[in-house]
């Protein structure tokens, strides 16, 4: 879809606030049946039917997510700590990162909705050492420190890896957590355009 039909079909809703009434849990919110009780994630089967909560965070619609993708990047010169955070959390096909310099081998291309940032392999339910400093390190850059700012996580539809990964921000005292479930099978539908993904370096975050 193009710019000016999105700005054309968006703009009044976006700023009428009618497409940001996100249905949000608290805390204590009941797991998901799935979930394992001890650790609070999903430790395995990742691609299956997700649930319709997430404990502490918020879940957003396809129209959610276009109106936000809109105001966030319509005007890219325009900087506002309120603009969502796009992370795409799809866990790659190939060997992971090469241990030597970090980059990683992936055997097929990996498309994701434009201006995100790609950081695979932080969804699983188990997160060694290296694979946890990764993540909060890309975190922090990409909020600038602000654990305030919005951060919405998606993958593809049925992929609990992305609701792991939200939750795993949630407890890292991210405040405004954002999970799309449909993620990128839901954005396709909405008509739009995926971009060719690269994803962060496993040891870029050493050189910093």
């Amino acid at each position: 879809m193009n710019w000016f039909l999105r700005l054309l079909l968006l703009t009044p809703l976006i700023w009428s606030g009618q497409l940001f009434a996100l249905e949000c849990f608290d805390n204590n919110s009941n797991l998901p049946k799935g979930v394992d009780t001890d650790t609070g994630f999903r430790m395995e089967r990742y691609r299956a039917p997700v649930p319709d909560s997430i404990p502490g965070g918020c879940i957003a619609s396809n129209l959610e997510v276009q109106a936000a993708h809109l105001k966030a990047f319509a005007n890219p010169s325009q900087s506002n700590n309120q603009n969502w955070v796009f992370l795409d959390v799809f866990p790659p096909r190939g060997l992971g990162h090469d241990p030597l310099d970090g980059e990683w081998i992936i055997s097929e291309k990996h498309d994701y909705i434009p201006g995100s940032i790609w950081l695979p392999e932080v969804g699983r339910g188990y997160l060694g050492e290296e694979h946890q400093q990764y993540f909060r390190h890309n975190l922090a850059k990409v909020t600038n420190g602000d654990s305030a700012r919005p951060i919405v996580f998606y993958c593809t539809s049925d992929c609990w890896q992305s609701w792991n990964a939200a939750v795993r921000a949630i407890d890292w005292g991210y405040s405004n957590v954002i999970w799309y479930p449909e993620g990128i099978d839901g954005w396709l539908e909405l008509g739009e355009d995926l971009e060719p993904a690269v994803p962060i370096n496993f040891f870029a975050h050493l050189d910093e």
